[in-house]
């Protein structure tokens, strides 16, 4: 074009058509890439929500158990297991919490059909709360059956003392000599 080719103008409209039709193409990317970002945002937290729902389901069983015990030493093993299964719950209390911020921010793009996701994390923070009061009161039913085999074991303790107690005091036995009488008071 700088050497006044003969086909200059043609070349020129050919440069300009090339660069609209790149502008175009760059254009139409940058909105395909934030597109499939969305989707994949998308995918992310319905993956995400699926193992959280997932997690809950596989855990509802052992949350509604109604074993409490049959001695103390497992209803104690109940209640460590229920702890620990608790402390697995504010982890996915939290990841529950990080999924209603990706959720509100999926909600702000049009067109993505944006109530899914917001009646999806409804559905999750129902669930979890369900599941974590049941799990409340299955904590405090552990709590309550280990206190009661600690209080039958130790009655039964009392009443065994108290019967070696009355054995010794309704004995007849006076002593033979001065050390069996020693032995004797003793008791």
């Amino acid at each position: 074009i700088k050497a006044q080719h003969s086909n200059a103008p043609q070349i020129k409209a050919k440069c300009n058509t090339l660069d609209s039709s790149w502008k175009e193409l760059r254009g139409l990317m940058e909105r395909r890439k934030k597109l499939v970002d969305l989707s994949v945002k998308e995918q992310q937290y319905l993956s995400d929500a699926a193992e959280v729902e997932s997690w809950m389901n596989e855990k509802r069983p052992t949350v509604e158990s109604e074993d409490y015990g049959v001695d103390e030493g497992a209803a104690q093993k109940l209640l460590a297991k229920h702890k620990a299964l608790q402390n697995d719950m504010v982890t996915y209390k939290q990841w529950i919490h990080q999924l209603a911020e990706q959720c509100n921010q999926l909600a702000t793009f049009p067109g993505h059909q944006p109530q899914r996701f917001v009646t999806k994390q409804k559905e999750l923070e129902a669930e979890f709360a369900r599941l974590n009061k049941i799990a409340e009161d299955r904590r405090l039913a552990l709590e309550d059956s280990v206190c009661l085999f600690e209080y039958m074991r130790e009655s039964a303790d009392l009443e065994q003392w108290i019967n070696e107690q009355l054995q010794t005091a309704m004995s007849e036995e006076y002593g033979d000599d001065y050390e069996h009488l020693k032995e004797l008071k003793s008791r």
